[in-house]
């Protein structure tokens, strides 16, 4: 059986543009969703947020970040 290496070019930079990409990506959608006023949205990102798979990704403070992404919505409508 034939086994399977990675190239370490991509390594752990490549695993840390994703974990960027997906934090990215939520922080979007929460702006979105407090615009739309969508709960249930909210409510999933919030707990993403949250949860041990959000501190895995990163060292950012998820409430913070919720708090300057509300504030920032709040700034845009003011």
């Amino acid at each position: 059986m034939k086994k399977i290496e990675y190239t370490s070019d991509i390594g752990m930079a490549g695993y840390g543009a994703l974990a960027l990409a997906i934090i990215e990506q939520a922080c979007i959608d929460y702006i979105k969703a407090i615009k739309k006023k969508d709960d249930i949205d909210l409510s999933r990102l919030e707990h993403f947020f949250r949860s041990q798979w959000f501190t895995f990704l990163t060292s950012l403070d998820g409430e913070y970040l919720m708090k300057l992404l509300r504030e920032n919505v709040n700034e845009e409508t003011d």
